[in-house]
């Protein structure tokens, strides 16, 4: 399908690289393994048949699904929060949407503290779908993580299910060494309207190792500081993007006790965009009654873990090197579509300084044309100029 025997020439290249795009396929985790996940893109919400024609599409398990996110407050010394935190490790982990998490552990992280206060509810624990699209306070009886997880999940599905504003968010990661990462973000406001909202990328650790436990084992996905907390506006068809570097050493709990030993196996980045627009919010107590909050919903999300390392030319991060990391950079080159996102593995695999053109017709060759040198092991640096060849 992609190409012909003999020579390919450029202007079919261009062609072919036009009509096709790409997805990066979710790959689930597992929080005993503390494996990381290669970094993908997400529009939280929208239909199944919106998500196949998008470039930050996914897929969890053989089946396209949508991003659900959840703040956890809890405390240390909260007895029956360990059922609603190891509940969400198990969803996190086995569910049939692909979530995320954060443990906001308000007695010992002031940041943790000012989140919680934020949405104006004190109860624990209290899990936050989405900005508080749903929300669910205290266990259920009988208590067990089971029960929990089966109180959690229509709320998850809900999530999943709605259609909200049309914006992507692009996260990227790298880790410096010594606590240190080099965060970028961006925004892109795909509607036909100003969006106005807000941005937080919380920095957690996949296991507390500041002693902060549920009773049993770590809290995980416990959040450390913010990289970015502001808000942000952005005319129709624009984008917004910063960047930072973010130093452990800088940062601490409030309590005189800096993230100056975070390490880079046990580092997961989340960036969140949330709705400018307030809501009344309620949640669902365990004495089934509801409970007032504040509420303003999740639009986008983006996850990066610092564990990850891909291989040269793995430029849509799937672990493999294909023709389809050739269309990948392409796209990005040429931003077709527009904010189609930077390559995950490294992209300038001709080693010439730059990523172009060049560098995608050299995974093309290498890909096509066995005993071609692999990517970032040429022998000369490539240009456009340089003819994609078939195997066969």
């Amino acid at each position: 399908m992609y190409c012909t025997r003999g020579i390919m020439s450029l202007f079919l290249l261009g062609i072919v690289f036009s009509a096709l795009e790409l997805s990066v396929p979710f790959l689930g985790s597992s929080y005993a393994a503390l494996t990381g996940l290669s970094s993908s893109s997400h529009r939280v919400g929208s239909s199944n048949e919106e998500n196949q024609m998008k470039t930050e599409s996914e897929c969890r398990n053989g089946k396209l699904t949508d991003a659900v996110f959840v703040e956890l407050t809890t405390t240390t010394a909260c007895p029956y929060c360990k059922y609603a935190h190891q509940a969400l490790m198990e969803l996190h982990t086995n569910g049939e949407h692909p979530l995320y998490f954060v443990s906001l552990v308000t007695d010992r992280n002031t940041h943790a503290y000012e989140r919680y206060r934020e949405y104006k509810l004190s109860a624990f624990p209290t899990a936050f779908f989405d900005g508080g699209y749903r929300a669910n306070t205290g266990v259920f009886w009988p208590i067990s993580v089971e029960n929990q997880m089966a109180f959690y999940e229509p709320y998850i599905a809900d999530c999943a299910n709605r259609t909200p504003p049309d914006i992507d968010v692009d996260l990227v990661v790298e880790w410096l060494g010594d606590a240190r990462m080099d965060i970028s973000v961006s925004v892109q406001n795909n509607e036909a309207s100003n969006y106005e909202g807000y941005i937080r990328v919380y920095i957690t650790e996949i296991a507390s190792t500041m002693g902060w436990h549920d009773g049993d084992i770590p809290y995980a996905f416990a959040f450390l500081d913010y990289a970015f907390d502001e808000g942000i506006s952005i005319h129709a068809g624009n984008s917004w993007e910063s960047s930072t570097v973010w130093d452990g050493d800088n940062h601490s709990d409030g309590d005189g006790h800096d993230f100056g030993g975070i390490t880079r196996d046990n580092i997961f980045v989340v960036a969140t965009v949330y709705n400018a627009q307030w809501h009344q919010g309620e949640s669902l107590h365990n004495q089934g009654h509801t409970i007032p909050f504040d509420a303003y919903y999740l639009d986008g999300i983006d996850e990066a873990w610092t564990n990850t390392v891909f291989q040269c030319g793995d430029c849509n991060g799937d672990g493999l090197v294909t023709f389809a990391d050739a269309l990948y950079l392409r796209n990005y080159y040429y931003q077709r579509p527009p904010g189609s996102p930077a390559p995950i593995g490294e992209g300038d695999v001709n080693l010439d300084g730059k990523i172009a053109f060049g560098d995608a017709l050299y995974i093309s060759n290498y890909y096509h044309w066995p005993g071609y040198p692999e990517p970032c092991n040429p022998p000369v640096a490539t240009s456009s100029s340089k003819q994609s060849v078939s195997r066969d």
